[in-house]
């Protein structure tokens, strides 16, 4: 049984037979006398009286017309959805994002979305500077730390960002790499500035590692991990950016600090078509572990 053998079903039903239905519906009438057939296989109930002066209703089939008319008219309604939802695909999505997610795998991201909706166009703003959606200045961000609580704001939680030391691949091959912090002092260190480091982790840093081992202080996220992917030294970095930059993971620090990651938007641009696809892209991609390099973090043997 077809969704259209209801619609078939009616166009019999009211025009009396075949030939008149097939002539309706634009197809042959042996296509609509088999669907027919077909149907009260599929339902086993007799639905017609086959007559020489053409087919009549049963008692059964006059039962089932107003619930084949709703099945045909929900069908339609289900299509004609279909088709403003795909004509909603059209358009602009404006996202705002961390530098080091826009240098990463924000652009492999939004290559893959368009693969999917290739009427969609996808501005990306990376910037440290948080965007205000509910202006209208992005419709959709990436933001770390805590929910986005903001009236008017949606927010959808993707992951858990942990910090581990990494260096880069190049650093690997060259030099033992650090196994634990005890092995740090005797490694060329890259880290953040005086402003990054009031947290447990960066605590931890300061502590762990002799003043004189660090080589270079970056005063922001992106200038350190360009410090890590040109071979200056190892230093701690996001797991979620080390994945998406090919980086080598040294070892996970004895103090953990976690942050969530979540996609947020506006609660007024959240049912729109565009805005929906792009949302539901990105969580799956980050969900599902896509942004990282290759298939998975690397770490050393």
């Amino acid at each position: 049984m077809e969704a259209t053998d209801w619609h078939i079903f009616l166009a019999v039903a009211r025009q009396g037979s075949t030939l008149a239905a097939s002539r309706v519906l634009s197809v042959s009438q042996s296509t609509v006398s088999r669907r027919i057939d077909a149907l009260e296989r599929a339902i086993a109930v007799e639905l017609f009286e086959r007559r020489p002066s053409g087919y009549v209703l049963t008692p059964a089939g006059e039962h089932l017309v107003p619930r084949a008319e709703a099945i045909v008219l929900a069908t339609a309604e289900a299509l004609s959805a279909a088709r403003q939802f795909r004509r909603g695909l059209t358009g602009q999505v404006r996202i705002t994002a961390p530098v080091a997610f826009g240098q990463t795998f924000m652009s492999a991201a939004i290559r893959d979305f368009r693969q999917t909706c290739p009427d969609i166009s996808v501005e990306l703003f990376a910037t440290e500077e948080k965007l205000d959606l509910l202006a209208g200045e992005a419709d959709v961000a990436l933001r770390t730390g805590p929910r986005p609580d903001l009236p008017g704001l949606v927010a959808r939680r993707v992951l858990i960002e942990a910090w581990s030391i990494y260096c880069s691949q190049g650093y690997a091959a060259a030099n033992d790499v650090p196994r634990s912090a005890s092995d740090l002092a005797r490694h060329p260190v890259i880290s953040l500035s005086a402003g990054f480091r009031n947290s447990p982790l960066a605590l931890w840093m300061d502590q762990a590692v002799p003043e004189e081992a660090i080589v270079l202080r970056y005063h922001d996220v992106p200038g350190l991990l360009s410090g890590l992917r040109n071979g200056l030294g190892v230093g701690l970095m996001s797991d979620t950016v080390a994945a998406a930059s090919g980086l080598v993971r040294c070892f996970v620090p004895p103090v953990t600090e976690t942050t969530p990651l979540w996609i947020v938007t506006t609660e007024r641009l959240r049912h729109e078509p565009r805005i929906r696809a792009f949302v539901d892209f990105l969580a799956g991609y980050m969900t599902q572990g896509r942004y990282r390099l290759g298939a998975d973090a690397r770490s050393t043997p």
